[in-house]
């Protein structure tokens, strides 16, 4: 009464559990690469667009002229395409 009866299990299906663990180890894996892929390109491109920004900022800071000067040449532009008047 106290034995216990162990089933007898086909080499073929340890065989095929063992492949599948392997596997979903593997899968498992490659998907924490891909994430960790992921995240650094994420903090990469954030890197790039904030210091593009700052740059951007710091140049046209103070430069107001500047901005007129290119919506005057905008409009300009658009006159001569449409061959129409606009009003600034």
């Amino acid at each position: 009464m106290g034995e216990e009866v162990k089933a007898i299990v086909p080499e073929s299906v340890l065989k095929k559990q063992k492949r599948e663990e392997e596997w979903a180890l593997k899968k498992k894996e490659e998907f924490n690469a891909a994430k960790k892929k992921r995240v650094e390109s994420r903090k990469l491109i954030y890197s790039r667009q904030s210091n593009m920004q700052r740059n951007t900022r710091s140049r046209s800071n103070g430069n107001k002229v500047e901005e007129r000067f290119n919506h005057l040449s905008v409009v300009n532009n658009f006159k001569s395409i449409f061959s129409i008047f606009i009003n600034i």
